[in-house]
């Protein structure tokens, strides 16, 4: 479910919780900037005395919209070539033009919702939702930029890329403030919504689903998994993939050299800034987390979905039942790291 290039543009302090905020030193050589967002933080709804509390978020206002830009070609004229692009485990992605044209299902219109209403509120980390082709094919736009591919690139894998990842995570969650899914909504989710939902997730926000793009900013693309739940789910799960909790030999594969995983762990729940209750619990939520994804994989696999079937049969599920033996030796330096 990877495929390169579409969406993202900010940067502020990452909101604080739980510890001090990260403030990242940028030592990236001038031709790999860091990733940075050039939005404005969002306005403080509580005086500095008063913290929120420690049991919720605090509670967001609506955006202002933006002013609507110019939107790529449903239709393009004859001529334009129709290029694969690559990754999509789970879609057959092309470009075509300044679009990106992949499998719609019986979730798009609902993904399409949700993006439609993140343009308006002016969030730039996603694709915008151009409608359905004439080969009943979604149509995305374009963004230019590189997609994280194993093993990383040593920008990929730095602390600023981290902070400004959960970040990201954090202003996606924000930006659905006032959005209402269309009547039936239906979502590609591995089982039913839980019953703590806050927002809608994205379920993948792993490295090979965000651009890099050659401002330097960071998007989300792939949101054929996205459906409702907590914030700490979506947290878990970009954790476990950007910190990375891998063994040190699937770390070293992938592209990162031993990372010191309970600091790093830190870094992404004070950027993306935690509530205490959500610290205290996200250790024990990455582990479900990962039990979620072979156990949906598998399920979806045993129902018949071919691209479900290929990543059982590639053996892609075994690198997650490694990453559970590691959390669980790991697991008192990762919550002690948290506190």
């Amino acid at each position: 479910m990877t495929y390169p290039n579409r969406g993202s543009n900010m940067s502020w302090p990452p909101p604080g919780g739980g510890g001090q905020p990260y403030a990242p030193q940028h030592s990236q050589p001038p031709q790999q900037p860091p990733p940075a967002y050039h939005q404005a933080p969002p306005p403080q709804h509580q005086p500095p005395h008063q913290p929120p509390p420690v049991h919720q978020y605090p509670p967001q206002q609506p955006q202002q919209p933006v002013r609507p830009q110019p939107v790529p070609q449903l239709h393009p004229e004859p001529g334009y070539e129709e290029v694969p692009l690559r990754g999509g485990n789970v879609s057959t992605v092309h470009r075509v033009g300044d679009t990106v044209r992949r499998n719609a299902g019986p979730w798009t219109p609902s993904v399409h919702a949700l993006l439609r209403h993140l343009e308006y509120v002016g969030f730039s980390g996603s694709p915008r939702a151009l409608g359905i082709d004439e080969k009943k094919r979604e149509v995305l736009s374009y963004l230019e930029g590189e997609c994280g591919e194993y093993p990383l690139a040593e920008h990929w894998v730095t602390d600023e890329a981290l902070v400004t990842v959960a970040t990201m995570l954090r202003m996606f969650h924000d930006a659905q403030y006032g959005f209402q899914p269309p009547p039936g909504a239906v979502w590609r989710s591995f089982g039913p919504p839980p019953p703590d939902t806050e927002v809608i997730c994205h379920h993948d926000a792993a490295p090979h689903n965000v651009i890099w793009r050659p401002d330097g900013t960071l998007a989300l693309i792939d949101f054929d998994l996205a459906s409702p739940g907590a914030r700490i789910y979506d947290v878990a799960y970009a954790a476990w993939t950007w910190v990375p909790l891998f063994s040190d030999r699937d770390s070293q594969t992938l592209g990162w050299k031993r990372p010191n995983r309970p600091r790093r762990l830190r870094l992404f729940a004070d950027a993306y800034g935690l509530i205490p209750r959500d610290r205290h619990r996200l250790v024990r939520t990455i582990r479900k987390r990962i039990v979620d994804h072979v156990e949906g994989i598998r399920r979806m696999a045993a129902a018949g979905d071919p691209a479900f079937v290929t990543i059982v049969q590639k053996g892609h599920l075994r690198r997650p039942m490694r990453d559970l033996r590691l959390l669980d030796y790991e697991r008192n330096a990762l919550e002690y790291t948290l506190r």
